[in-house]
């Protein structure tokens, strides 16, 4: 059972149920690419419903168990590029973008993931150390961003509107290690227990996607931190959607060819 994974699958399911959120395990999904179903490990969501519309955030969660530890190549993060990006990072349906829009021009996309404004650097590739071969990041990478925009495109057809973000998390229970060069060019490495991923050109249509990567011990933080920023959006939405929204709809209007 160990070797297979299933402890660190039901430890995470675990620290998410205890910050209240819903969780569900060994859920499948459609990969649109192979034609066939497919199964991500844990999906940790939470909703509320404000102004005719369900606010969604999920976190999606696949776990891998080895031995074997993983290394983080990085790059020191762009300030200027965060500014300009800002959206780019986030997986969402189509309903929550005004929601989002709004979120990055009031500057308060950092309430929705707080962890990750304290990074320094940017992941740009993962691996996993002393492998034969079978690339478990790959694969983990994968599953997670074609599990996020299945639950995107399921998102977009529901009769209500679904304002959805969705939050892809590698968990690994094996030592995680950053990779970089230092500015007078000597290889750097140093342990982390939470760090970011940004992977280019690996799905059609979605420049870049943006992964978390977890170790084990920083589980019960994360999910913490989690659930203070969901809760903290729900309030949002609450005090301010219904102003969001008629702001949106007068933006539509000045850029409509009819105007």
């Amino acid at each position: 059972l160990e070797k297979q994974g299933y402890p660190l699958e039901m430890f995470a399911t675990q620290k998410f149920k205890q910050q209240g959120f819903f969780v569900s395990q060994s859920l499948y999904y459609h990969d649109d690419e192979l034609e066939k179903n497919r199964e991500i490990d844990v999906i940790a969501h939470k909703v509320k419903f404000v102004e005719d519309s369900f606010i969604t955030i999920d976190y999606i969660i696949e776990c891998k168990s080895s031995h074997k530890p993983w290394l983080l190549f990085t790059n020191k993060r762009n300030q200027k590029d965060d500014s300009v990006n800002e959206l780019e990072r986030y997986l969402y349906s189509k309903d929550a973008f005004p929601l989002l829009l709004n979120l990055s021009t009031e500057n308060k996309l950092k309430h929705l993931t707080p962890y990750y404004f304290g990074f320094e650097n940017i992941g740009y590739g993962l691996t996993q150390a002393f492998s034969n071969g079978n690339d478990m990041a790959y694969k983990a990478i994968t599953a997670l961003t074609k599990c996020s925009l299945s639950l995107i495109k399921e998102s977009e057809t529901k009769v209500y509107q679904d304002r959805k973000l969705i939050i892809p998390i590698l968990v690994v229970d094996s030592p995680l290690f950053e990779v970089y060069l230092s500015t007078n060019y000597e290889m750097k490495i140093v342990k982390k227990e939470i760090a970011y991923l940004f992977i280019k050109n690996l799905i059609p249509d979605y420049q870049q996607i943006s992964i978390m990567i977890l170790t084990k011990d920083y589980l019960e933080q994360f999910a913490i931190s989690a659930n203070k920023s969901v809760d903290w959006l729900f309030n949002y939405c609450v005090n301010n959607l219904t102003t969001i929204l008629a702001e949106y709809q007068d933006i539509i209007k000045d850029i409509s060819p009819d105007n």
